[in-house]
């Protein structure tokens, strides 16, 4: 998600200097110098803009043309358009006369490769995601409880929506690494905590988009931190290998790749009285992390922006090129090792639990009966490694990554290993 070039300033003020009724509009409109059109989901309706009189009507063919959606007047009237919401996901562009509204050209924008459909969901609703193509199904959601509860458990902040985390962190997060969401849904109190915090049932590992920060979590901290911020160099980089290295779709974001040490801050490009809301408003929100008489950076100063673009001379740094390894490496152990089996991935029956205070042994199993198993010490400190009948583990399973992992009676601190058993292929 690199940061492009900010947009022109917008207007001081915005004037309405006409309004008319344009029942198609149910999706948008668009005007030119004369007319404005009226964009429903199959239709689209010719106004004049001095009088606001209906001049040509255009009715498609709803099997056809079920979804039109935003449009841009060039030459032609330009019109992006979907099979919305029927799944599997067919985009479209449409070209139309801008007198006749008669379609001209239709090019589908999906021929020939499958889209994934992802959803940005805090109702953990599974109902609506499967592994593989399905009707009225989504193929992954964002799983931002893998995000919270593991951020918790390397920082200790209970701020906000951390709070329902806080009471057992490591064991949320063992039960997010076996099933992926942490708690089932439930409604929110006026401080966006939780009513219940029942676990939720495991879900298909498959439709799960693990991150250990993304533009939200990040953007919307007061000061825009990421994790690498918060915590030692060691436990960021066993937050991006968790990340990498279970069956759920991992997700960096920018600049995590090589450690960036630039914030991402909240910046947009507003004027006037909304202007100074959001300050006003993000300096009641954010009260408590800024301290008393600490100011946050001003949204819509141009400073923040700046602030918050990649510094791409840290990926050439020593430590930038050392973590950029870390993660080439991780990525080539996934491609060698966990997305080759991944339709082998069985849906429940994946373990996880506790080690000691800050270890974590997860096992992920495959309809042939092997078992992926990763055991990792999120901590400063080593802990003892439970004993072979104990672990369930087998000893002769190769190993597939290891970091700063050290065989013996005790784990090492920030170290973690990956190992397969009982694979025949």
């Amino acid at each position: 998600m690199p940061i492009a070039a900010p947009p022109p300033s917008l207007p001081a003020a915005i004037v309405e200097r006409h309004r008319f009724a344009a029942p198609e509009a149910r999706q948008g409109a668009v005007a030119d110098r004369r007319f404005v059109y009226a964009i429903g989901n199959s239709e689209i309706a010719l106004y004049d803009k001095a009088s606001g009189r209906r001049v040509r009507h255009w009715q498609g063919d709803p099997a056809r043309f079920p979804h039109l959606n935003s449009c841009i007047v060039r030459r032609r009237l330009v019109c992006a358009g979907s099979n919305y919401p029927a799944v599997p996901m067919r985009s479209m562009v449409v070209w139309f006369d801008r007198r006749t509204l008669q379609p001209v050209r239709v090019r589908e924008a999906t021929t020939g490769r499958h889209v994934h459909l992802v959803l940005e969901n805090e109702k953990n609703e599974g109902g609506r995601l499967a592994p593989g193509p399905q009707a009225a199904r989504y193929d992954a959601q964002w799983n931002d409880e893998f995000h919270h509860v593991l951020h918790v458990s390397l920082t200790g902040e209970r701020q906000g929506y951390y709070a329902d985390y806080a009471h057992a962190p490591f064991d949320g997060l063992a039960h997010s690494l076996a099933g992926g969401y942490v708690f089932a849904h439930s409604e929110r109190d006026d401080d966006g905590h939780r009513i219940e915090r029942t676990p939720a049932a495991a879900q298909p590992l498959a439709t799960m988009v693990n991150f250990f920060g993304n533009h939200d979590q990040v953007g919307n901290r007061a000061f825009g931190e990421r994790l690498g911020h918060l915590v030692p160099s060691p436990a960021a980089e066993l937050a991006m290998l968790a990340t990498l290295l279970t069956p759920a779709i991992p997700l960096v974001f920018m600049g995590d790749e090589f450690g960036a040490e630039t914030p991402f801050l909240y910046f947009a490009d507003w004027t006037g009285e909304l202007r100074e809301a959001v300050r006003a408003g993000r300096q009641r929100e954010f009260r408590l992390e800024a301290g008393s008489g600490r100011e946050l950076p001003d949204p819509c100063d141009a400073a923040t922006f700046e602030r918050s673009r990649l510094d791409w001379a840290q990926a050439e740094s020593p430590a930038g090129r050392e973590r950029l390894a870390l993660l080439r490496a991780a990525l080539a152990a996934r491609a060698a090792w966990i997305t080759p089996r991944l339709e082998r991935l069985r849906t429940g029956g994946h373990t996880a639990r506790r080690v000691g205070a800050t270890g974590l042994q997860a096992e992920w199993a495959y309809d042939d009966g092997a078992r992926l198993v990763m055991q990792m010490n999120l901590g400063g400190e080593a802990v003892t490694a439970p004993d072979a009948d104990a672990s369930g583990t087998d000893p002769q399973g190769p190993t597939l990554f290891e970091h700063r992992w050290q065989d013996g009676a005790a784990w090492a601190p920030w170290s973690a290993r990956w190992t397969l058993h009982g694979a025949t292929a």
